[in-house]
Order: structure tokens, then C-alpha cells, then sequence
């Protein structure tokens, strides 16, 4: 929470428009043990002296039916260049699918020759060679992926793995944290009774140092197992919201907010969709909806969530008294990063 993202492009062949295209994602518990060999590599390899600064990995998944594999490579101590692949047998070469740059923009001179090294590369010569110059004038930090080909392009391990591996290597630079890495911000939706009047949306103003407390200790359950029961009170307001988290699949969830902590007295249920699995969006969005603390909500509201093409914490107030109070929206903005992050989706 906090720290700048990284931008990240995918560019694909000549004609190929794929501006829908969501990919996958890996499991939590993958994605996890991935992320923390990967980076230990990463590290390593940037001791090595030059040429050999270097490592390869490959990775299979039930999002793929073919392995990936990849080739990390130090480009200079603030750069670096990725090479997917597709492993093949009977001593055939491997079959390139893309090549990432990732480009800190603190060398700007060694990041400008490897777009050039690449660019120059005769596999890759389906690249409309406007794509590299599109990448040399994104002035920000920048994971720029060059795809070879049509199938490439919609390899959603890939796509996967490159979040991953990204994560990892600009948190070292303080560019970006492993739960903030993607340009894809999940937003809000908020539904209450109607009584004829808006909403006073706010939030308790509480220390940085307690949200990110609150944050990790989120981050951490929501990774420990199908679910977690939170009392969290704030300094601003001590009178205590019970959470009960609960995973639906392995890309949406929801929670829901009592007080008392007693489950009969509910303030609302937030549902949080990814949109990595429609299947998995209606299933949340069937449980939200037979909650009977919901019953004076409009029907279609339920609906709503699911038209959008773009992450969703769509939060189902029982009352509007309970859609005003504040420590309420300080739990689900933080949550709802501790929960998206996981995936590679930061907050607005």
C-alpha cells in the first residue's frame, strides 16, 4: 500500500486487438512459493559477475496444459530482460513466446539498448517495430512484453508469471510491492436502502503505521486459508466490527460485517470480484444475495457488480446507518487491498 505502480504493457503482434483479454491467475499457494524462489535467484544472480548473471526456471499450472519456462537475465544493476518459452523434445530448441523488458528508467541508456537488442532479434521480427518505440517513451517504470505470435498472446501463464516476476524484481527498487504491481485498480460499489437522501461516505482517520498493521495481518490470513474471523476497532472509533472472510474459488471472496460479533446482526456483506472467472463472480454473488439482512436492498443491485468488466468490491449495506459509518470503509478499502493484491491488482 502506498508505493507507486509499475506500468505494464503487453504488445502484441501486428493486427492482433485483444483489448478484453483477462488473464488467469495462479493459485495463492503457487503464486506464493513462486514469487519467493524466484526473487531469491533474482538476488543471487545480481552477485554474479557479468555473463553469468542468469538463471532459468519453468513452471507448470492448471490454468495451462503446457509448461513455461523462463530465462532471467541481468541487463544492467537496474534492468533486466525475460525470455518465455515454450519447452519441446527431442532435443528441439525451445519454443519463444515473448520476451519482457523491465525497465526501472534509472539507466536510461543501457534500457534504450536492450530494446534495441531486441527489436534487432530476427524471432522477433512480428513486432511492429512501433511497439519498442511506444516503450522507449513511457517515462514511468515499465514491465514491456513483446509477443511473437497470435497463441502467444493469449498464453494466460505467461501473462501469470510475468506479474509474478515483476513483483519481484521492482520491490527491490522500492518502484512497487508485491501486492501493487499491475496497472489494474479494483473500485467500489456501495448499495444501501434508499431513503431519498445520498450517502455521507468517510472513513476514521487512523496512523498510516495502524492501516498497514491492519494490512498485512489481512494480507496473512487471507493466504492462510479458506477463510478468517477478525474483531478490529480503530482509535477513532473503539466500538468493535466482527469480520468473516470467506473464499469463493480461487479468484473471488466475500466478507461479511457485523457488530456484536454475532452474525444476526449484520451491517452489510462486501463481495469481491476479480474478474478473472465469471463462474466464480456469480457464485459470490448468489451467496450475497439470499443474505436476509439484504432484503430491502433493490434486486437488481445484486445484478450490478456483475456488468462491470473491471475488478469490483461491491459493498451490500443492511441499513443506511450502517452504510455511513465510517470505520466500515476504512475496513473494506484496506481488506479489499489485502485481498486484490494477492492477484496483482492495486487500489484506487
Amino acid at each position: 500500500m502506498g508505493m507507486p505502480s509499475v506500468q505494464f504493457k503487453f504488445y502484441p503482434p501486428r493486427g492482433i486487438d485483444l483489448p478484453d483479454f483477462r488473464p488467469k491467475v495462479l493459485r495463492r499457494d503457487l503464486y506464493s512459493r513462486m514469487y519467493a524462489d524466484f526473487k531469491r535467484q533474482m538476488l543471487e544472480a545480481a552477485t554474479k559477475k557479468e555473463g553469468e548473471r542468469t538463471f532459468q526456471m519453468v513452471a507448470e499450472s492448471d490454468i495451462s496444459d503446457k509448461p513455461v519456462a523462463w530465462q532471467f537475465n541481468w541487463r544492467s544493476d537496474t534492468s533486466a530482460l525475460v525470455i518465455w518459452a515454450r519447452p519441446t523434445s527431442g532435443g528441439q530448441p525451445p519454443d519463444l513466446q515473448a520476451v519482457s523488458a523491465f525497465l526501472t528508467r534509472l539507466d536510461p541508456a543501457a534500457e534504450m539498448a536492450m530494446l534495441d537488442r531486441i527489436k534487432a532479434n530476427p524471432n522477433m521480427r512480428a513486432v511492429d517495430p512501433a511497439f519498442y518505440e511506444d516503450a522507449k517513451n513511457i517515462p514511468c517504470p515499465l514491465v514491456a512484453t513483446f509477443f511473437v505470435n497470435e497463441q502467444a498472446v493469449t498464453d494466460s501463464l505467461i501473462r501469470a508469471i510475468a506479474t509474478m516476476t515483476a513483483a519481484a524484481f521492482f520491490d527491490q527498487f522500492g518502484m512497487a510491492d508485491p501486492n501493487d504491481v499491475i496497472n489494474i485498480r479494483f473500485q467500489a460499489m456501495v448499495f444501501a436502502p434508499d431513503a431519498g437522501e445520498p450517502l455521507r461516505i468517510r472513513e476514521v482517520v487512523i496512523p498510516q503505521a495502524e492501516q498497514q498493521e491492519l494490512f498485512e495481518d489481512f494480507n496473512k490470513a487471507i493466504k492462510e486459508g479458506p477463510g478468517f474471523r477478525r474483531d478490529v476497532s480503530f482509535a477513532g472509533d473503539p466500538r468493535p466490527v466482527t469480520i468473516m472472510f470467506e473464499h469463493v474459488g480461487q479468484t473471488a471472496a466475500f466478507f461479511v460485517l457485523t457488530h456484536d460479533g454475532e452474525p444476526k446482526h449484520i451491517h452489510g456483506v462486501v463481495a469481491l470480484l476479480t474478474k478473472f472467472d465469471a463462474a466464480e463472480d456469480r457464485n459470490v454473488m448468489d451467496i450475497v444475495r439470499k443474505y436476509a439482512a439484504l432484503r430491502g436492498l433493490n434486486p437488481s443491485s445484486f445484478d450490478e457488480p456483475l456488468g462491470v468488466n473491471y475488478p469490483i468490491a461491491a459493498a451490500f449495506f443492511a441499513d443506511r446507518g450502517s452504510a455511513n459509518y465510517p470505520p466500515l470503509h476504512n475496513i473494506i478499502k484496506i481488506l479489499g487491498a489485502a485481498y486484490f493484491g494477492q492477484f496483482g491488482i492495486g487500489h484506487s
